[in-house]
């Protein structure tokens, strides 16, 4: 009960069980019956409208089929939000460039392990394919840019947005759902900090570094040599070596969680007594970050000094600095000292 089994009874197509309780025999369905729409509503949620959508009995509303590392919360698919494809760099088609480029015009969004971006769309994160983007570098000099992938109405472009100076960004930076976009405008998807040095033109080479990925980062080399032969500085004060602006190295960071690597070997020689120093100088060409010192007389010495730390947000330069007690003549070396630094970006 409520129905009766009988033996010999003939076969039913496609019973829908569920539909015995008390009904007919038109309830008795066939395949070929069923027919209907899903409601339209409930699709067009969807920025995509590429969900499958199903009836569930038991909450008695329609739901979606999550796909595999997705789950179903009510009418929502809730899931990771990914990381976009790509990579910024100044030369098309290479998200990662292994020579120099310099004086570049223009900035591209390369296509970097993939071609798909989520960017939230306003209501919800929507994943676009991506061919390559590109703009071109606004006509300041000595400017720090935010780079964001814009949604624009549905068609995803980059976008810039200046800071106040090379350490404090106009507009802040803040969160959605977890991810780096622009404060008042959450459209826009945070994926990097780049600088110009003159107007119209970036650079990305081992002596500036002014392009830096948020995504997706690899390690990026840095290094300043001094081509003179041989120089002599035998002063107790801190001064830039050789006394030449040249030797150091510019980086730009837009979010203050990654590590760089320096290391400065230089070259010098006294026989005297005297105490001479070689160090680095973050954003200082007057004191050492960090330095390396020889004490001693009648001495060759390679001084030796690391740094690594975690910058601040924005440019930072890195001095290569010297020093010595006036004892005799120290004499330095340019052609054999070789200053190097690794930051990623």
């Amino acid at each position: 009960a409520p129905f009766v089994v009988v033996s010999g009874a003939a076969k039913v197509a496609n019973l829908d069980a569920d539909k015995l309780d008390g009904q007919t025999g038109a309830d008795y369905h066939d395949a070929a019956l069923l027919t209907g729409v899903l409601p339209v509503a409930v699709v067009a949620a969807d920025p995509n409208a590429d969900r499958i959508v199903f009836w569930d009995d038991s909450a008695g509303a329609y739901a979606f089929l999550a796909p595999t590392g997705l789950t179903i919360t009510g009418t929502n698919l809730i899931g990771p939000i990914a990381a976009p494809c790509g990579r910024l760099t100044l030369t098309t088609g290479t998200p990662v460039t292994s020579a120099d480029v310099t004086a570049a015009g223009t900035l591209y969004w390369a296509l970097y392990k993939g071609n798909t971006a989520p960017i939230y769309n306003g209501s919800a994160w929507q994943v676009f394919a991506l061919a390559e983007l590109s703009i071109a570098v606004p006509a300041a000099a000595n400017q720090v840019y935010d780079v964001f992938l814009d949604y624009n109405a549905g068609v995803p472009a980059l976008s810039l947005t200046a800071w106040t100076n090379d350490t404090t960004r106009a507009t802040a930076l803040t969160t959605q759902d977890g991810v780096l976009v622009l404060t008042g405008t959450l459209t826009k998807r945070y994926v990097g900090t780049v600088r110009t040095r003159t107007a119209s033109q970036l650079n990305d080479s081992v002596l500036y570094r002014h392009v830096w990925n948020y995504y997706h980062r690899v390690p990026r080399p840095i290094l300043v040599t001094d081509a003179t032969a041989s120089w002599t500085y035998t002063t107790a004060t801190v001064r830039q070596a050789n006394g030449a602006a040249a030797n150091q190295a510019d980086i730009v960071i837009g979010v203050a969680e990654v590590q760089i690597d320096l290391t400065l070997l230089a070259i010098v020689i006294n026989d005297t007594a005297a105490t001479p120093s070689s160090g680095i100088g973050e954003d200082s060409t007057t004191a050492f970050t960090n330095g390396g010192v020889w004490t001693g007389a009648a001495f060759r010495a390679v001084l030796t000094t690391r740094l690594v730390k975690y910058p601040a947000i924005g440019r930072h330069y890195y001095s290569w600095n010297e020093y010595s007690t006036v004892s005799g003549t120290t004499t330095w070396y340019g052609t054999n000292t070789v200053g190097g630094v690794t930051a990623s970006g």
